[in-house]
């Protein structure tokens, strides 16, 4: 996989490493106690990234940072399920939320195959085919395609 240098750049100086594994026992509880199921592709990424508040520029404003937060209790704490379920329905997959951004006005939500969206109330944007293609977009500050 061709992983673009700002994002590793990001990614490094949040903290990050390539043979990071966590534990990620209170996520998978979090999840199942709201009604969640969680894919082998969620809890394979979920340990590597999991936690890690990852330092991006700013939507259109390079000049500030934001941050991408890979926190699914923040997450589930921060969203309505049954916004989340009809998130479900636009995709067409099964979904669960895995962090937040932009001033924890976005919830980022991951599919059961790892594709990466957005939301906010009735705004869905897919932001890439994986983790690092949604931070790609972050960092270059690409539109993303709403669904």
């Amino acid at each position: 996989m061709n992983i673009p240098n700002k994002v590793i750049q990001s990614l490094m100086e949040s903290g990050w490493y390539s043979s990071r594994n966590i534990d990620i026992s209170s996520y998978e509880e979090a999840y199942k106690s709201e009604g969640y199921k969680i894919s082998e592709t969620i809890i394979e990424f979920l340990k590597k990234f999991g936690g890690v508040d990852i330092i991006i520029p700013a939507f259109r404003r390079h000049e500030s940072t934001d941050k991408v937060y890979i926190d699914p209790i923040r997450a589930i704490n921060g969203v309505y399920r049954g916004n989340v379920l009809e998130y479900e329905k636009k995709i067409g997959k099964s979904v669960v939320v895995i962090g937040e951004t932009q001033n924890e006005q976005l919830v980022l939500i991951m599919d059961e195959n790892g594709e990466v969206y957005a939301a906010f109330d009735d705004y869905l944007a897919k932001l890439g085919n994986n983790i690092y293609e949604a931070l790609d977009t972050f960092c270059e500050s690409k539109q993303p395609i709403e669904v």
